[in-house]
């Protein structure tokens, strides 16, 4: 996937039909808005008032996780809306892996036939860089 983030275009194959088709941020904007891992003094507390300011928060046993596009500018808000103490903070934004899934269901994996395939692929690739 690591070649793909540098296409014009990118079509992704499901059962052998295309099921999307577009640039890679394109793609990657379908699947969604970035999400930032808060781990903070108060995880309920701090839920409480992301959720009234208007965010999308979901909590785990570790942390909270806050669904904000352009996560890396919002996270100085975020921190200003929990009003606790933030021990870590951690941005993901979605990837082309992220995109394959939201599409197919399935995360990609390489099996034997893949493997045959893709070395031949990546060859390719590499030979138009240089």
């Amino acid at each position: 996937m690591d070649e793909a983030e540098y296409a014009d275009r990118i079509a992704i194959i499901d059962r052998g039909s295309i099921v999307a088709l577009d640039t890679p941020d394109a793609l990657k904007r379908v699947v969604g808005a970035d999400t930032v891992e808060l781990t903070t003094a108060d995880d309920a507390l701090a839920a409480i008032r992301l959720s009234d300011a208007g965010y999308r928060v979901s909590q785990s046993a570790e942390n909270l996780i806050v669904f904000a596009q352009d996560g890396e500018t919002q996270v100085p808000r975020l921190i200003e809306v929990v009003g606790v103490p933030v021990s870590k903070v951690h941005v993901h934004r979605p990837t082309l892996d992220d995109v394959f899934l939201h599409f197919t269901g399935r995360q990609i994996r390489e099996d034997h036939t893949d493997r045959a395939m893709a070395m031949p692929m990546r060859m390719r690739v590499m030979a138009r860089r240089h």
